[in-house]
């Protein structure tokens, strides 16, 4: 029952912060309630008048796998890599679709891409061994069993490194001498490049060993769509968790990972950020660093995920706010997050809202979302999730007051003007509706849009010349 509440509640809303589109935010919407065929139908829609919407044919690609219908997603995926063949994981999924319709040299050629932007993934190595085991190449399907198993790291993966060695020890007993000789021929190269240099002269690892031990290290723990973040420790002695409310961290001389931050060298200094997770009291100190690191890199999703993390691990609610207020008014996270988009930005709360949500405190998520419309100019996406929210708490005159507060300030925006004209049509206030809906087709050049508004004004205008009154109840869903 708890489960089909908090999912009803994520129907309704419909603000997904990560995407700009309209038609974009309501595929997303569909992917969340696993409504494939209502996805792949908005994304489509996107595509007719934005052709090279990278998120939309991401969506209608991955709309279409979850469909079944393999051949068409990657006809679709193809056109994505294209337009660019860094875009997500599009090569990962374009290779494990074409292992699924048993094009398997096309499947390794993507797999093999895909290892070249990510070195080292465990998970295309696993894809790679189950590709070469469908073509019945026992030979490299244990090779690619064995990869695995030397460079899948998480914890979680035991299970499935289990049975690659199963499957490796399986092989050997089948191998004829001819395909054993070329197994371990192919382990000792892969062993040689393994391999750290060490010198004859001295036995001691040297320092220059132990650089390339830690670049090893780092390849090895790249993943595709995981956030390499431990969970939280809780501490029972209050004094071993992180006192700095402030988070007025400095980057200081002397000190390992801010050095080679102060070089310039952010790869380096995330390495060693990265140790500071697992104490307790500097773990703060760590996802702030690494965060701000990740920006100089121009990794903005990435940036925003860890400094979102900091908001999440926080339980008192009052804390949450303070320091939600701090990186958005914060001048180091402000100048290294200037790249990101307003929707970025936004999003450094919206984990917690979303948390928020799940427990069902609504109006401490409005307190969240309060923040984030005051500190982000122009911050539309925040203003719609809260009024969605007031939506379903009945607060009609709160709605009203929020939309038009915003719109004093923002005048030009282009959704919120539109969502002012659904939301007073649905308060049978029909001439100020039309002025709202016409002043946000004022302001875009973008077809879907105009069209949209336009087949709104037609259809309930003629509703209340038919019976005079407005049957429309306010939603988000189009009509």
């Amino acid at each position: 029952m708890f489960k089909s509440i908090i999912l009803s509640i994520f129907c309704i809303l419909s603000i997904n912060i990560m995407a700009n589109h309209p038609g974009v935010t309501r595929g997303n919407e569909y992917l969340k309630v696993k409504d494939y065929k209502g996805s792949f139908k908005s994304f489509s829609e996107v595509l007719l008048s934005d052709a090279k919407n990278k998120e939309a044919l991401y969506g209608k690609s991955y709309s279409l796998y979850k469909m079944k219908k393999y051949q068409e997603s990657i006809d679709s995926f193809e056109i994505l890599l294209l337009l660019d063949k860094n875009y997500k994981d599009s090569l990962y999924r374009t290779a494990f679709l074409y292992r699924k319709v048993k094009k398997y040299e096309k499947a390794i050629s993507y797999y093999k891409q895909y290892l070249k932007k990510v070195k080292n993934d465990p998970d295309s190595f696993y894809g790679l061994a189950k590709t070469n085991e469908q073509k019945r190449d026992k030979v490299y399907a244990a090779y690619n069993y064995y990869k695995y198993t030397i460079f899948e790291k998480r914890p979680s993966e035991e299970k499935w490194i289990k049975k690659a060695q199963d499957k490796i020890k399986s092989y050997k007993q089948e191998f004829s001498p001819e395909e054993l000789k070329k197994y371990e021929n192919l382990i000792k190269a892969e062993t040689k490049v393994v391999a750290l240099p060490v010198k004859k002269v001295n036995k001691d690892i040297t320092k220059e060993t132990l650089k390339v031990k830690a670049k090893v290290k780092a390849k090895v723990e790249v993943k595709k769509d995981i956030l390499d973040i431990p969970k939280k420790e809780v501490s029972k002695n209050k004094k071993e968790t992180s006192m700095d409310k402030n988070l007025n961290y400095m980057f200081m001389k002397g000190v390992k990972g801010d050095d080679l931050y102060l070089s310039q060298k952010y790869n380096d200094a995330i390495i060693a950020y990265r140790a500071y997770l697992k104490d307790p009291t500097k773990r703060r100190e760590g996802l702030y660093k690494m965060a701000i690191s990740n920006a100089m890199l121009k990794k903005y999703p990435t940036s925003v995920k860890l400094l979102s993390q900091i908001i999440v691990e926080e339980d008192n609610d009052n804390n949450v706010k303070g320091i939600l207020k701090l990186l958005l008014r914060n001048k180091t996270v402000i100048s290294s997050l200037k790249g990101a988009t307003i929707t970025h930005k936004t999003k450094i709360g919206m984990g917690k809202v979303n948390e928020l949500i799940g427990r069902g405190d609504y109006y401490e998520a409005i307190k969240i979302l309060d923040i984030l419309i005051a500190n982000i100019r122009n911050n539309g996406n925040a203003l719609l999730y809260k009024i969605d929210l007031l939506r379903i708490l009945s607060k009609t005159k709160e709605i009203d007051e929020n939309l038009k507060s915003f719109l004093l300030k923002n005048p030009d925006n282009i959704i919120v003007n539109e969502k002012y004209g659904d939301f007073l049509f649905s308060q049978n206030k029909k001439e100020e509706a039309l002025n709202y809906y016409k002043l946000a087709m004022s302001k875009t050049n973008d077809k879907e849009i105009k069209a949209r508004i336009k087949s709104k004004i037609s259809k309930w205008t003629k509703k209340y010349d038919e019976k005079n009154y407005y049957p429309y109840t306010y939603s988000n869903s189009k009509p």
